[in-house]
């Protein structure tokens, strides 16, 4: 009887042991990935630099059955192109130039990828200018960039078109040269359509009138034996006063064409006159290094609006208009003359004095030494005395006239031979 039911304990003891061995059995088997499903946002092609796709990776095991937490690696063929960066199952892929990238997502042995195109889409123009102002006559380059959605430039870009909202002020080449007329603000439209987008880009370019000279100046001789400023800059014609303090000092140049040298003096102010350009170097003999300079800079004259308005006796309607700039530099005179919108190219360009604007005069000086094919442009050279045609009237004689408002610019054209835009000279 003890033996039977000994072997019947053996038996369920066998049994139990069986069975806790099958279910361990059960609990180490682990997932393996078998397939990966990425599911894009878009496939479509990124148009701008800095654009991104959301990429979602599904992990499944043999039997189909979706992993809880896989672990999931993503990768670019071309970072150059895409970039990714990745949590858990999701990436984020970036576009960083313009081509083709795969994006290939890894668990385990199991791999997916997706093909993508980064193509930039034009979408805005920016527009720059090398310098915001020129003077009368200079020119300014413009650069029109042409920029995708996110503002990053698309490279290789042409196609440009610009236009001068202001030509009266500036115009503009078809290249994108801006060249000054008149003073002013001259606001210039770029333009460009691509890949089915038409932008337009603004810049404005000031154009300035040359700057007057000081006609005045005061010079303090200091008690600390010094003369302050140390230089100035006058134009010619100009008057200097040095304000002489509490201490004695003087004024001696040393610079042939000064005026009269100011004697030891004390408490005092003292006036001279510069009549002609130059730099003009002086000293105070009673103090040593106490030392200044005057520079008197070439005299200018300038005619601010040539228009068909100013003609005389008869004005007329012309839609063209221009500025005239003359430069004197010792015996020789530089001119800019800049015009545009004229009926025909320019026949003749000429100083007319004496006369004030309600007058006419004949030639005096011929300025036009070229024929011209253009409406619109700049014409630059330069004369002196020999180029006068009337003997009677001397280089400083026309300065005084120019100076005066007695002189005027004229711009001859075949459709108006008499004048189509004319303009006063007078000083800066």
């Amino acid at each position: 009887m003890r033996r039977a039911v000994s072997s019947v304990i053996f038996a369920l003891v066998a049994i139990s042991a069986s069975a806790c061995s099958n279910k361990d059995s059960g609990a180490t088997t682990i997932p393996v990935a078998a397939s990966i499903t990425l599911t894009p946002a878009s496939t479509g092609s990124l148009v701008s630099i800095g654009e991104t796709r959301v990429i979602t990776a599904i992990v499944k095991d043999a039997s189909g059955t979706a992993l809880a937490s896989p672990t999931v690696t993503f990768s670019s063929s071309n970072a150059a192109v895409l970039s990714v960066a990745s949590t858990g199952t999701s990436a984020t892929a970036t576009s960083t130039g313009n081509g083709s990238a795969t994006i290939t997502a890894t668990s385990g042995t199991a791999t997916s990828s997706v093909n993508f195109v980064v193509a930039q889409a034009f979408a805005t123009i920016a527009v720059t200018s090398a310098t915001p102002s020129v003077p009368i006559g200079g020119s300014t380059a413009l650069t029109a960039t042409a920029r995708d959605a996110k503002g990053v430039a698309i490279t290789g870009t042409t196609g440009f078109t610009f236009t001068s909202a202001t030509p009266t002020a500036a115009i503009v080449s078809a290249s994108g040269t801006v060249t000054g007329i008149a003073p002013g603000a001259a606001v210039i439209t770029t333009s460009l359509t691509k890949d089915g987008v038409t932008s337009t880009g603004t810049a404005t370019v000031t154009v300035t009138a040359p700057t007057p000279s000081p006609t005045t100046a005061t010079i303090a001789a200091t008690t600390g034996r010094l003369f302050t400023p140390a230089s100035t800059t006058v134009g010619v014609g100009a008057n200097v006063t040095w304000d002489i303090s509490t201490l004695t000092h003087n004024v001696t140049f040393s610079t042939a064409g000064a005026p009269t040298n100011i004697p030891n003096s004390v408490s005092v102010l003292v006036t001279r006159t510069f009549p002609t350009a130059g730099t003009f170097a002086y000293v105070c003999t009673l103090h040593s290094g106490m030392t200044g300079e005057i520079i008197v800079a070439p005299q200018g004259f300038f005619a601010p609006s040539l228009t068909g308005a100013n003609e005389r006796p008869t004005a007329n309607a012309t839609t063209g208009n221009g500025s005239a700039v003359f430069t004197v530099a010792g015996s020789t005179i530089s001119y800019t003359v800049a015009f545009q919108g004229l009926t025909s190219a320019p026949t003749g360009l000429h100083i007319h004095a004496p006369a004030n604007a309600n007058a006419s005069a004949g030639v005096i000086v011929d300025l036009l030494t070229t024929p011209q094919t253009n409406t619109s442009g700049v014409l630059t050279g330069t004369f002196s005395a020999t180029n006068i045609r009337n003997a009677g009237v001397s280089l400083d004689s026309l300065f005084v006239l120019m100076r005066t408002g007695n002189a005027y610019v004229n711009i001859h054209t075949a459709a108006n031979p008499g004048g189509e835009v004319r303009g006063t000279l007078g000083t800066p």
